[in-house]
């Protein structure tokens, strides 16, 4: 199961290969954008992963740099990213506990964990307060079930693994 982080992580990936794809045929985000009618601003937002790529964007992005060749492998990449989010997305309606019990498989085989977080505590260091406070947020901003409490036993049983 995808978790919101894997999906962050495969639109970086997928920006990466845009902005590949823009440097082998020399143009600027400044000149990419004119090419499209775009704003600037809408290519480093799809090449950092901040936005998603559309597969109109795509195909755009692979006329702009005279390579439409391109533009069905990305399209198909754009499409499983898609179809990552909405798979979250419907394991967060089943709880957050089931989303919490659901990477138990993944987290047992876990050996070498690594995190980088701007904003965010990473869970296997988050205390039990700290993650009720984020996981009450998520509840509240996504209408989900209120299984706040059982989730952060989920997770808190999670880290005596390690």
């Amino acid at each position: 199961m995808p978790t919101s982080s894997s999906i962050r992580e495969a639109r970086r990936g997928l920006g990466a290969q845009l902005r590949a794809l823009r440097l082998q045929h020399g143009l600027t985000a400044r000149e990419l954008a004119r090419r499209c009618g775009w704003h600037e601003s809408k290519c480093s937002r799809i090449e950092n992963g901040h936005a998603a790529a559309s597969p109109k964007d795509i195909t755009a992005w692979a006329r702009a740099c005279g390579d439409e060749g391109a533009a069905e492998e990305l399209v198909l990449t754009a499409r499983g990213i898609d179809a990552m989010y909405v798979e979250w997305r419907l394991m967060e309606k089943a709880g957050l506990r089931h989303a919490q019990e659901s990477v138990l498989p993944l987290w047992e085989k876990t050996r070498v964990f690594k995190a980088y977080a701007q904003n965010l505590i990473p869970g296997p260091l988050q205390t039990r307060a700290y993650t009720t406070a984020v996981l009450t947020g998520i509840r509240e901003r996504r209408g989900l079930a209120d299984d706040v409490q059982a989730a952060v036993s989920t997770r808190m049983n999670k880290q005596k693994w390690r």
